[in-house]
């Protein structure tokens, strides 16, 4: 069974995701790791509903390719199990061994 404690990682990313979507590069910084959809994909398996929309944003990259790079967004219906994660305590401490903050 997964746990419901938040890493300090998830947690920043949870806050974002509460106040306003969030594209990758985004979730990037603000989880302070290079890989941002893997702490996006540990906030679904706590129950969070995050949609990617790849519909909103579209523009063509330097190679000339058509791209729709995703925005991920917290649905309504998982905003109060998000602030329920948010007031447990979080997993690790800042500096630990396995929970970099």
């Amino acid at each position: 069974m997964p746990t419901t404690k938040l890493t300090p990682r998830e947690a920043r990313l949870l806050k974002s995701l509460l106040a306003q979507p969030l594209t990758r590069e985004e979730a990037d910084t603000i989880a302070e790791a290079s890989n941002g959809p893997h702490y996006i994909g540990l906030l679904r398996r706590k129950g969070l509903v995050i949609d990617c929309d790849r519909k909103s944003r579209k523009f063509r990259n330097k190679d000339g390719f058509v791209v729709q790079p995703g925005t991920y967004q917290l649905k309504p219906e998982s905003r109060q199990k998000a602030l329920e994660l948010l007031k447990a305590p979080e997993q690790g401490s800042k500096g630990g061994p396995n929970h970099a903050a």
